[in-house]
């Protein structure tokens, strides 16, 4: 592929995912004549979620690689550029316009950190914009469930980055399971999410994208805390800190729809305020308590197109326990366990105040 070629389909991708999903492969046919970047185009836009983005990095990776072949690459080691007073170790993840990884600080200080990069090839103006608004964003925040930045800087290329608290844990839902917490540890950690998230808000920054993976839960001699990571698609609440172009992707459903508000389904950013975040934490609490998710999006993660339960209430957590199937079930009693609660106990803890709060958000 050549740089020509490359930089075509990264235009054409990035065009086509601020369009709604069921516009996008006639936009790609109108505005492609070449037949197999046409091809490469719609094949990365089939994929959904997380497999997107995967499947973006990797195509953009390969393409880069073949651009940038022969090229002089003394200042980029194997695994990553080569940053002063940081030895970068392995990827930790990845989204659509930056890789992690952990890293060691040295010199004086000598500590792991996540270090977030601009992925090659993507430092657009809307990009760069977003990047460095996640930047700005964390630096405001000084609370110990939001990981918190250390420092930020640039390559020799001129590309940002910016060093993170590491945080060595798990996803909430998966280290509930593992540890067989019961509802009242569930509900320890969620409290601590939710003072976490308030702090966000007080700072003026919406999270938008608040689900178990960006919820890592980490032991400290204190106990487990659970810290909130990744702001990489937050929103500002006021103009005073929205500082740089272009930090929303209108029409782009940017996010995890599982979790979403109905309003960021519908494509109304631009009205978002608090209450956005307040119905994701929602789900995820519906979820750590009940075993299972209040609706089923799969249509939405494949068409992109709203459907009926942005208009409907989901089944109260307390019903919903009791509908499970049997595999289900052996789920929904680890959560309810400790002395005497099993499915049944765990309904009648629900019932009440929880179901409330939960429907309400």
């Amino acid at each position: 592929m050549t740089q020509d070629d490359f930089q075509k389909l990264k235009d054409l991708v990035s065009r086509a995912l601020e369009l709604p999903a069921a516009e996008r492969e006639n936009f790609v046919r109108q505005n492609c004549p070449n037949e197999a970047l046409q091809r490469e185009a719609l094949s990365l836009l089939t994929h959904d979620g997380e497999a997107f983005t995967r499947a973006v990095q990797d195509r953009f990776s390969d393409a880069a690689q073949d651009v940038i072949g022969g090229q002089d690459t003394t200042d980029t080691e194997s695994h990553g550029p080569n940053i002063p007073n940081y030895q970068l170790q392995e990827i930790l993840g990845s989204g659509g316009m930056g890789v992690v990884y952990r890293a060691v600080q040295t010199g004086a200080l000598e500590r792991t950190v996540a270090l977030k990069l601009i992925r090659p090839g993507w430092d657009s103006e809307r990009i760069l914009a977003r990047f460095n608004f996640e930047r700005k964003a964390l630096a405001r925040m000084e609370h110990q469930n939001i990981a918190r930045v250390l420092e930020a800087g640039t390559t020799a290329k001129g590309e940002p980055w910016f060093a993170m608290e590491f945080v060595d844990g798990q996803p909430i839902n998966r280290w509930c399971d593992k540890q067989d917490a019961d509802l009242a540890q569930r509900l320890d950690l969620f409290a601590g999410i939710c003072r976490g998230v308030q702090h966000a808000h007080q700072k003026g920054v919406i999270h938008r994208d608040l689900k178990p993976s960006n919820i890592l839960i980490t032991n400290t001699e204190g106990g487990s805390v659970p810290k909130i990571i990744d702001f990489g698609i937050a929103k500002a609440l006021g103009e005073a800190v929205a500082e740089g172009p272009l930090l929303t992707l209108e029409g782009q459903l940017v996010g995890t729809p599982e979790y979403m508000s109905p309003e960021r389904i519908a494509g109304h950013d631009e009205d978002l305020d608090i209450r956005s975040d307040v119905y994701s934490l929602g789900v995820l609490l519906y979820e750590l308590l009940s075993g299972r998710l209040p609706f089923d999006r799969s249509s939405l993660r494949r068409t992109g197109t709203q459907q009926d339960d942005l208009h409907t209430d989901p089944p109260r957590p307390s019903t919903r326990v009791s509908q499970v199937s049997e595999h289900s079930r052996e789920k929904t009693d680890e959560i309810a366990r400790h002395p005497g609660t099993d499915v049944r106990g765990l309904q009648h803890q629900l019932k009440g105040d929880l179901d409330w709060i939960l429907l309400k958000a």
